[in-house]
């Protein structure tokens, strides 16, 4: 690899890392929007002295092996079928002979003058019929590409001239061998022919690399492109109008931006879009309420009724009161819960059919359920192979991404699930936080038992209250 290296001059390897560090600013961007893991980037440099051989044998420049070395690459190992990239593309990731092979090929058109010249390379691949990012080295220059078209996909193409700083053109013009499409032969006549060389790639529409990159990171932070858009993404997480509103309800891409807050709203809404059954949780919801009061004793209440009567002393007088007045409470807010359930059917289902958009508000709540039930069984099982292998620091890489993802994707559907399951309970806790202290209020001094009880109660819902606030 020193060898590769040592045979570049200087300016050509600057020009290579304005390439790489313009890929790394777009996985960054697609980072913090949330469609990357942050740790799936893995910047170089790269050792690529076990693909020279391959790279040697399929006649690749110095120049595209030593960015191949530098280049930052996506692993998608965690995310099971893969990821989109720009308008629908595929990540490269050259540390593979596959890769390094098909990349020779962008368009898999099989045809030789679509093969990749030595001094060039795809930064993307094209996916199912989208757009590839084509660099040329001796050219400095990136050209948009789809499989399908006859031209460039990229919009500045026609705005902006692609231009190489005057002092880097006489640099690299001079002593620079004859490029291969300028090579003439001279046939039997003397008369000079076109090249029998002949390459689509040579007549790249293309503009100066950096500026491409550049562009392409503003286009994700000013949402004119936006992650997903292939086959690989889920077409309803990341359907381009959904997260474009949402980003922008988020304040992307300023530093007020919350990734979290934003996954839950993405999750929440992906959960409307799929609703398609019948409020069949919420009916279900009424019968538990129904069939299940609290456990609550109505002899036991009516015998503790004649134990106040009969008390011997203040101390036992006041437990009996804290037992009554406990179950009372829990008796109160059951039917009040009841109530709520039974007028939100009546609302929205009259006379038995339930009415639309409401329903799908309320269908939101079991999709997410299911992906988060989905999530938390994922991750599970993740643990325990983590577990098993003796921690996060002897896992492969890939469990420890499919790990931290899965957590990831857990703690956005519990707290898409906490928005709208959390809200009562934590208004309910406080309730009876509030009515507890009160009753504890009117306690004699002296009282022990009683009030020892009550405190205690007091405490588990303080603690309640507490952890379904960070939840939230």
């Amino acid at each position: 690899m020193d060898a590769v290296t040592d045979s570049l001059e200087p300016y050509q390897k600057k020009q290579l890392h304005e390439v790489a560090d313009g890929m790394v600013k777009i996985y960054r961007t697609l980072a913090r929007m949330q469609y990357l893991l942050e740790s799936c980037i893995q910047e170089g440099p790269h050792d690529m002295t076990p693909f020279l051989p391959v790279c040697e044998r399929l006649g690749i420049d110095a120049s595209i092996i030593y960015l191949f070395s530098i280049l930052p690459y996506v692993d998608e190992s965690y995310s099971g079928a893969g990821l989109d990239f720009f308008q629908g593309g595929r990540f490269v990731n050259f540390l593979d002979e596959g890769v390094i092979e098909d990349g020779r090929d962008p368009m898999f058109a099989e045809e030789e003058e679509e093969l990749m010249r030595p001094w060039m390379t795809p930064l993307s691949f094209v996916g199912n019929h989208c757009t590839a990012i084509l660099y040329d080295a001796r050219e400095h220059a990136i050209g948009l590409y789809g499989q399908l078209d006859t031209g460039s996909c990229d919009e500045n193409i026609h705005i902006e001239k692609w231009y190489r700083p005057l002092t880097e053109a006489i640099t690299q013009e001079e002593d620079a061998e004859p490029r291969p499409w300028e090579l003439l032969r001279e046939d039997e006549d003397g008369e000079d022919d076109a090249p029998t060389d002949i390459n689509n790639w040579d007549e790249m529409e293309s503009r100066h690399a950096p500026y491409v990159l550049c562009d392409i990171a503003v286009w994700y932070e000013s949402l004119a492109e936006l992650p997903g858009g292939g086959e690989k993404s889920d077409a309803e997480e990341w359907h381009p109008e959904i997260i474009r509103r949402l980003y922008r309800n988020h304040s992307w891409p300023g530093p007020g931006f919350d990734g979290d807050a934003f996954l839950v709203d993405q999750a929440r809404t992906c959960a409307a879009m799929s609703a398609d059954e019948g409020l069949w949780r919420l009916l279900d919801h009424l019968r538990h309420l129904r069939r299940h009061p609290p456990n609550v004793s109505i002899p036991d209440m009516w015998a503790d009724r004649v134990r106040l009567v009969s008390a011997q002393n203040p101390e036992e007088e006041w437990l009996v009161r804290w037992w009554l007045w406990h179950a009372e409470f829990r008796m109160s807010k059951h039917q009040e819960k009841l109530r709520e359930a039974e007028d939100l059917v009546e609302r929205l289902c009259p006379i038995g059919q339930c009415q639309k958009p409401d329903e799908l508000l309320l269908r939101e709540l079991e999709k997410l359920q299911d992906r988060r039930d989905s999530y938390r069984q994922a991750a599970s099982g993740l643990r325990q192979e983590v577990e098993g292998v003796g921690g996060p620091g002897n896992a492969t890489e890939t469990l420890r991404l499919r790990w931290e993802y899965t957590e990831k994707r857990l703690a956005t559907y519990e707290r898409a699930c906490n928005a709208y399951s959390s809200r009562d309970p934590l208004r309910n806790c406080e309730v009876e936080a509030e009515a507890i202290r009160g009753w504890l209020a009117q306690v004699p001094e002296g009282i022990q038992e009683a009030k020892k009880r009550a405190e205690e109660e007091l405490q588990r819902r303080e603690m309640d209250i507490e952890s379904l606030k960070k939840r939230l």
